[in-house]
């Protein structure tokens, strides 16, 4: 029988609910009087108060609302991070295709132009071996941005249309 982490009570390794259905308990380090089932009062060994109950232990919230640290959006909190998804996946997408750039060294090929990030844009050599739009691919895996930006030329927005219009060649 495993022992409570928090008050050293035994507990047992399985029990049954209302509906005869068994509950593996095994992987517990907490018995179901420290952390009820589908509560989390536990991180890390810390205790920590995320459902509020009243008098009789009703839930009066399931979960609280915090403030991303990034936009300042208030959101319900489903994990334990500070900054929401949308944040942390723009953060890393920036950071990827920033790298990107530096890659390429960070300026046209043609004009030199290096001002701006938002400015440049990867151009494919060969249209017919594009495989996707490399502003959808940020969120992928590395390996599969690096095979499309094998096929790709660093210009800046101007070029790149006077590339596609037939004015500049490559």
């Amino acid at each position: 029988m495993p022992i409570c982490s928090a008050c050293g009570e035994k507990f047992p390794l399985q029990i049954y609910n209302d509906q005869g259905k068994r509950i593996q308990l095994n992987s517990r380090k907490y018995c179901l009087d420290c952390n009820p089932l589908g509560e989390h009062r536990y991180h890390n060994g810390k205790k920590v108060d995320l459902v509020l109950r009243d008098e009789s232990g009703k839930r009066l919230l399931k979960s609280r609302k915090f403030q991303c640290t990034t936009c300042g959006r208030t959101r319900v909190l489903k994990t334990r991070n500070k900054e929401c998804t949308t944040c942390s996946n723009k953060r890393r997408r920036t950071a990827r295709r920033l790298d990107a750039v530096k890659q390429f060294g960070g300026k046209c090929i043609l004009c030199g132009y290096d001002t701006c990030l938002s400015a440049l844009a990867f151009h494919h050599r060969n249209a017919f071996e594009k495989g996707d739009a490399l502003s959808c691919m940020w969120g992928w895996a590395s390996d599969r941005i690096e095979k499309e930006l094998n096929k790709c030329v660093l210009l800046c927005q101007n070029c790149h249309a006077e590339v596609h219009e037939g004015i500049r060649k490559i």
